[in-house]
Order: structure tokens, then C-alpha cells, then sequence
């Protein structure tokens, strides 16, 4: 999270720039703050950390859930182009 806006920040106040003098600034820049400066990133990783993980499992449940309908449910098979019925054709 801090990474991200404090890219920003620095690659505005310092133009032209090498990604690893930002990543050098910003590694300097956590260094300097106080714990309470730190709390506010902290919780904002925890939030997009549980937000993805949510939508991880969501994501996987629907993934299951369409496999199983492929393998097994027949109106989702092939149709034959010629005859118009299901893989079963022996065109």
C-alpha cells in the first residue's frame, strides 16, 4: 500500500529517477516513521489483504463449481455442425 502511493510521491519530487533510488527513498522513508504513521499502512494491507483473499475463495468456488458443470452436465457438449445434435454425432 505505501509502496504504491509512496512511489508516487517520490518519483514527483524527484523526476528521472532509477527504480531502485525510489525503492532505496522509500525503504528510507518507512525507516524514518513512527509507529503510529505506520499503523494507518499496516491496517490498510490487512484490508486489501482480507478484501483479496475474499474474493480468492470466491473466485475458486465459482472455478469448482464451473468444472464440475462442464464434466458433467451435457448441455454445455459440443454441437455438431453438420446435424445440429450433441458430440454424439458420428459425422
Amino acid at each position: 500500500m505505501i509502496n504504491s502511493a509512496g512511489r508516487k510521491y517520490i518519483r514527483a519530487m524527484h523526476p528521472g529517477i532509477s527504480a531502485q533510488e525510489v525503492f532505496v527513498m522509500g525503504s528510507e522513508m518507512w525507516g524514518v516513521m513512527v509507529d503510529e504513521e505506520k499503523v494507518v499502512w499496516q491496517e490498510a494491507a490487512r484490508t486489501a489483504m482480507a478484501d483479496y483473499k475474499k474474493k480468492l475463495e470466491k473466485w475458486n468456488t465459482l472455478k469448482e463449481q464451473s468444472e464440475k458443470t462442464t464434466q458433467t452436465d451435457e448441455t454445455v457438449a459440443p454441437i455438431c455442425m453438420k446435424c445440429f445434435s450433441k458430440i454424439y454425432c458420428f459425422h
